[in-house]
């Protein structure tokens, strides 16, 4: 990357940081600040905690305390925004807040992240459920979710940590930290941005202003016969030699596709756009052409080794059913394991596997968004992508 590209790739960090504060900052200038909660402070001052039920539209089911913190002291006088994160983002965690809080939005507002129902540092690294119960207020899921042999209840994990639970969560810490009456602002990106769209959807009235970054929403991609994936065109389109070679790769290497094809999903992560088309060919010539040191070395350097570990691991649970949810909704539109790859849509339908043929048993929904509702939506919403963005 030479220095132009260094110094634009700097000013937009910059610029998506100063439009946020100045969007949402502006929203709340002349507004009576709202009521201070007295909500149950579970260490220090900044973290606090509510009584959530595991299941909103049941909550004869139990329920459990969900943490959310604060970035620095609550002042009644200042707007309040929520930083909002999803069920496969775990950069919202206790004691993160403060520098969260520092690099991205300043002093001039209060700014809460809510640590979700699968907090980093609550979620088992493996083990029965008797060896994982009690280390956090969310273990009381994973306690009724995995089954002594260290089996998974899929439908039960999607009942607990579908997004309309974390909707109605972000929901009860709004009134349990400003009350009835309380308006906030939203930050949200990715992942994060579609779970802040859902929120608006149902709770829009409660939110002044808001602010997505990059946030795909896989019903309007639906809805319109979109694909965001453009890794098969893209490599045609650079050597149209690459589709057929690439196509005699997995076939000879079935066993191992899952794999391959993720090396090239997440090659996406750590190779700028004017590279990715010389590195996909690179690749692709190198494993046609049996060499596989490369391949080997970058299944580390990419963090597919560390990624595959992760999802055989309980830590999984949440992301392969959020994940679930953004492959449903376009599952009827989406191309696998015929003339084209898609590594994109490919690796997001072998983590949400295990759902998905719970929804084809009919033993658990599809997620459904309500987009009269946000037709019909006062609050003033920026939304920021990126023109090399590959998910949105």
């Amino acid at each position: 990357m030479n220095g132009q590209q260094q110094r634009l790739r700097k000013l937009l960090s910059v610029v998506q940081v100063v439009l946020a504060g100045v969007l949402i900052h502006s929203a709340l200038a002349q507004e009576a600040a709202p009521p201070r909660a007295s909500g149950r402070e579970v260490e220090g001052t900044q973290l606090r905690a509510v009584q959530v039920p595991l299941d909103h539209a049941k909550p004869n089911l139990g329920s459990f305390e969900l943490c959310y913190e604060l970035g620095d002291l609550f002042d009644p006088q200042k707007p309040t925004l929520f930083f909002i994160t999803d069920a496969q983002q775990f950069h919202v965690r206790r004691g993160a807040m403060r520098k969260i809080q520092e690099e991205r939005f300043g002093n001039d507002f209060n700014v809460v992240g809510i640590v979700g129902r699968c907090a980093p540092e609550d979620i088992p690294g493996g083990g029965a459920a008797e060896e994982i119960a009690g280390r956090g207020a969310s273990q009381e899921i994973f306690r009724r979710v995995i089954s002594n042999d260290g089996s998974v209840d899929w439908a039960l994990a999607y009942q607990f940590l579908n997004s309309e639970q974390w909707v109605e969560d972000i929901e009860l810490v709004r009134q349990h930290l400003l009350g009835a009456e309380g308006k906030i602002l939203l930050y949200g990106r990715s992942g994060g941005g579609m779970l802040l769209h859902q929120y608006l959807a149902k709770y829009g009235q409660h939110v002044k202003r808001a602010f997505s970054q990059a946030a795909g929403n896989p019903f309007l991609d639906a809805e319109l016969g979109l694909n965001s994936d453009h890794f098969w065109e893209q490599i045609g389109a650079y050597d149209r030699s690459l589709q057929t070679k690439l196509l005699t790769v997995l076939a000879e290497n079935e066993a191992e596709r899952e794999t391959i094809v993720q090396v090239f999903q997440r090659q996406n992560f750590f190779v700028p756009p004017e590279d990715i088309a010389r590195a996909r060919a690179r690749l692709i010539n190198e494993l046609y052409a049996g060499k596989r040191e490369r391949y080997e070395q970058l299944k580390d350097t990419y963090q597919v080794t560390f990624v595959r570990s992760l999802l055989d691991s309980p830590k999984s649970i949440p992301i392969r059913v959020r994940l679930y949810e953004f492959y449903e909704a376009i599952r009827s539109i989406t191309p696998l394991f015929g003339d084209a790859v898609y590594p994109e849509k490919e690796t997001v339908f072998y983590i949400a596997e295990p759902l998905l043929q719970l929804r084809d048993e009919g033993k658990i929904p599809g997620l459904q968004m309500d987009f009269s509702a946000l037709h019909r939506l006062q609050t003033e919403v920026f939304m920021l992508a990126g023109r090399h963005d590959h998910t949105c």
